[in-house]
C-alpha cells in the first residue's frame, strides 16, 4: 500500500527535474530568478518555515485573547489548548528543517543531478555564465572552478571567457570581431 503512494510521488518529483519547468512567477526576494523545480522548491522551503512562524504566533495571540475574555473552564481550555497546539506545530515544522540539516545539509538544497531524456532537446535557460558545482549542470559547456572552490562558472568550453573577470589570474585575449575570446596566462613586466 506504502508503495501505491511513493510510486506516484517519485515520479511526479523525477518528471520535474527531467524536463525543463518554465515559472509562473519568480519568487519574491532571493535575488535572482529561480530556473528549475528543485530550486524553485528549495527556495520555498525558509518561505514555508516564515509561514509557519507568522501562523504560530497568530494562533497564539488568537489563544491569548480567547484565554483572556471568557469565563467558561471548558473555553480556557481550548484556548490553553491552542496556544499549546501552535507551539507543537511551529516546533515540528523547525525540528524537521533542523533534523534535515543536521543529518546533511544538502538535503535542504535538493539538488537532484538527474540526467535529462536522451534526445531531448533543452529548452530551459542557456546555463552559460551560472553557478555550477558538477560538469552535468552546464552541458553542453564546460564548468569552471577555481582552485580551493567549491563552486564554479559555466564557459563554453575550458579555457574560454567573454570577459576578464572569466580568468581568475589570466587575461581574456577576445579576438575582433568575436564575443568569445580564449583565457591566457598574464605576463607582469617589470617596471624599467
Amino acid at each position: 500500500m506504502k508503495t501505491k503512494i511513493l510510486i506516484p510521488i517519485f515520479l511526479f518529483l523525477l518528471t520535474g527535474t527531467a524536463l525543463a519547468y518554465n515559472l509562473l512567477q519568480p519568487l519574491p526576494g532571493v535575488g535572482r530568478t529561480v530556473d528549475t523545480f528543485p530550486d524553485y522548491i528549495t527556495k520555498i522551503i525558509p518561505f514555508i518555515l516564515g509561514l509557519a512562524a507568522v501562523l504560530a504566533v497568530v494562533e497564539i495571540v488568537i489563544g491569548g485573547i480567547e484565554y483572556a475574555v471568557t469565563e467558561a473552564i471548558d473555553s480556557k481550555a481550548d484556548a490553553i489548548d491552542r496556544i499549546r497546539q501552535a507551539i507543537l506545530g511551529l516546533l515540528l515544522a523547525l525540528a524537521s528543517w533542523l533534523i534535515l540539516y543536521t543529518i546533511n545539509p544538502e538535503l535542504i538544497n535538493l539538488k537532484l543531478n538527474i540526467p535529462g531524456l536522451p534526445g531531448a532537446q533543452q529548452t530551459g535557460p542557456d546555463p552559460i555564465g551560472l553557478p555550477c558545482t558538477t560538469q552535468s549542470e552546464c552541458a553542453p559547456g564546460f564548468c569552471d572552478i577555481l582552485s580551493r572552490q567549491s563552486v564554479g562558472t559555466c564557459k563554453l568550453s575550458a579555457g574560454t571567457c567573454q570577459k576578464p573577470a572569466d580568468c581568475s589570474s589570466n587575461i581574456c585575449n577576445i579576438p575582433s570581431g568575436s564575443t568569445i575570446g580564449a583565457c591566457t596566462p598574464a605576463t607582469i613586466i617589470p617596471p624599467p
